[in-house]
């Protein structure tokens, strides 16, 4: 059998990367699941506990920072009332 002008050849290329497109609904969940599968979820539930320790570090660093603010603002507060400047500036001369 002849090829004859009027029926144009395929590239074998082209019927290859049509027939990857064709398929590529079926082959991608495959692949997530081979990767589930292989992988797991040990390195999602890994990462999972360092960032809840992590969580729990900064509460605590932020419920230090919190109370010192709160320390602090007092401090401000108090050295802006004349008597308490007076009494400090009284302890100092003694």
């Amino acid at each position: 059998m002849t090829d004859t002008p009027d029926t144009p050849r395929k590239n074998p290329l082209c019927c290859g990367l049509a027939g990857v497109v064709r398929w590529m609904p079926v082959w991608v969940p495959f692949g997530l699941l081979a990767q589930l599968g292989l992988l797991g979820l040990r390195p999602a539930l890994h990462e999972d506990l360092r960032l809840q320790a992590a969580e729990a570090r900064l509460e605590q660093r932020l419920a230090g920072l919190r109370e010192e603010r709160g320390e602090l603002e007092h401090e401000l507060d108090a050295l802006q009332d004349p008597i308490y400047i007076e009494r400090l500036r009284r302890l100092r001369d003694e």
